[in-house]
């Protein structure tokens, strides 16, 4: 088992006001297209189920690729902490390999870790951020020489283009797969497992009762009512005072998946009513909105002082989660643009490890939204409220 050191970045106190445009999509009435787009979902030629998280669908592929005590599991240095849970409720010993400045694996370096490892490696956790795909080829093809079983995290890539490239479409080199469509569809809940045919595929996570299918319809709308909230409420807010620099990180170890992991959570499917929700959108619509408020975040940010876009380009076959942008001084920066209202998430309590890439972008790496139910006059509010916070540091 793991016990791994986490420095954390604690908000509380520090008068953060709550965003005003929400951060994940909240809402769409599109039916899927009599003529099929661009775009599908992945997995379409997989066995799939249908757990409340992905981060549960991980617990599940771990554990069929051998991971636990006898089994480590090596798992990306830069990390959201639902990413290593499911390793540690196996109580495994997890390896943080290093990545390239374009969050893609230094697979020369991970050899050596393979090699040192007290027990042998089952199982590499490959993930496409933000929906920028890897060559998840070349890293299936490693792992394949070393008897890795490779899980491709699809949680920020749940978009299958067509016939729009020669490169292997997210969740299909690996296997086993796992995404979040709550992510990037309004769907509230959803993880799903992609298990590669001929594999073994799990028992059926069990059904959700008849109070959780109400309580997501309740949360759903709760959600679009939010959504209409903030987008009645545009407004520039007055600049932030200068402030103190926020508290530093403090440092804490453990061996135990953190609070975002729900045991009771395990094993238990999605509502049947999200399952539906997430069938009912249009996935080609949803994706080539995306794509379009990913590149208005690049013109916006073309020429800013203070910030660059960690790729200012998405190829033919990408669909983005999120517009990455990484701050020249996220120290002063960062706490300025949460007090002007941006939604803003940065993965604040990661794991500490020896990848200097990965250790920068815990503190200058945030993620705005680009999602489908943004509407025009909220991306211009948003970059915006981004071009002031960073015109006056």
């Amino acid at each position: 088992m793991s016990e791994l050191a986490y420095r954390v970045f604690d908000p509380s106190g520090l008068g953060f006001p709550s965003p005003t445009v929400p951060v994940l999509p909240w809402w769409s009435e599109s039916a899927p297209a009599q003529v099929p787009g661009r775009f599908g979902l992945i997995g379409a030629d997989r066995a799939r189920l249908h757990y409340r998280r992905g981060r549960y669908a991980l617990l599940e592929a771990y554990r069929l690729s051998g991971v636990g005590p006898e089994g480590a599991l090596l798992a990306p240095a830069y990390h959201c902490r639902t990413m290593l849970d499911p390793a540690l409720r196996l109580s495994a010993t997890l390896h943080l390999y290093p990545l390239n400045p374009d969050l893609s694996p230094r697979l020369e370096a991970i050899d050596a870790i393979v090699a040192a490892s007290p027990v042998p490696v089952r199982a590499m956790l490959l993930t496409h951020f933000f929906g920028l795909l890897s060559d998840a080829r070349a890293v299936a093809a490693w792992c394949e020489s070393r008897g890795i079983a490779l899980v491709e995290d699809c949680s920020h890539a749940l978009f299958s283009a067509r016939g729009l490239s020669d490169r292997l479409p997210p969740g299909a080199a690996g296997r086993f797969a796992v995404a979040s469509p709550y992510k990037l569809l309004p769907c509230e809940e959803e993880g799903w497992l992609m298990v590669r045919p001929g594999d073994t595929v799990p028992a059926d996570p069990k059904g959700a009762s008849l109070w959780r299918e109400l309580r997501w319809v309740r949360d759903l709308w709760q959600r679009r009512a939010a959504g209409l909230r903030g987008r009645a409420a545009l407004q520039d807010p007055a600049l932030p005072k200068p402030a103190d620099d926020p508290p530093p990180r403090r440092m804490i170890r453990s061996d135990r998946p953190s609070a975002h992991y729900e045991e009771a959570d395990e094993g238990q499917a999605s509502c049947r009513l999200a399952q539906t929700w997430a069938r009912r959108q249009d996935p080609s619509a949803a994706a080539e909105a995306r794509r379009q408020a990913y590149q208005a975040w690049v013109q916006a940010v073309a020429g800013l002082a203070g910030c660059r876009p960690l790729r200012d380009t998405l190829c033919d076959d990408e669909v983005p989660y999120m517009f990455p942008l990484v701050l020249e001084a996220p120290a002063r920066q960062f706490p300025r643009l949460k007090r002007l209202g941006l939604p803003i998430w940065r993965w604040d309590d990661m794991a500490v490890s020896d990848c200097e890439v990965s250790q920068a972008y815990s503190e200058a790496l945030i993620h705005l939204p680009c999602h489908q139910s943004l509407s025009g006059a909220e991306q211009s509010w948003l970059h915006r409220q981004l071009t002031r916070g960073l015109e006056t540091n």
